[in-house]
């Protein structure tokens, strides 16, 4: 799909491979090493995709579609609901992939926002 063809993996690779290819592909496209910002987000989200619960995927995209769609009782709402679910995931004993996905989530989560502010500024 897609999000293989983003970090150049295959269907049915192992979580070693993809993020082996996150990792190389993160550095190719970091805007702090010459890469492009839009790249960079493309990869991560990729990752995310093919690494995380899909609920917690889905999620955390709806409240950045809420965020940009300037919905923010909706976004607050799916917030909350990914926080538990994040919670979940930490008690039940998943808590380093969920703290590491809780930290990816949430810096696009950030992004999100921060470029909502620059566009309703260029907007303006």
């Amino acid at each position: 799909g897609y999000y293989h063809r983003v970090l150049g993996v295959q269907p049915g690779d192992s979580l070693e491979t993809i993020r082996s290819a996150y990792h190389a592909k993160l550095f190719m496209t970091h805007p702090d090493h010459g890469g492009n910002a839009l790249a960079f987000l493309e990869v991560r989200e990729a990752f995310q995709a093919l690494t995380a619960p899909r609920d917690l995927y889905a999620l955390t995209r709806g409240v950045c579609d809420a965020v940009w769609g300037g919905q923010w009782r909706m976004a607050e709402d799916l917030w909350i609901s990914l926080r538990e679910e994040m919670e979940a995931m930490r008690k039940s004993g998943a808590a380093s992939s969920g703290a590491r996905l809780g930290s990816l989530f949430f810096d696009d989560l950030l992004y999100a926002c921060k470029c909502k502010e620059d566009y309703e500024t260029i907007e303006a």
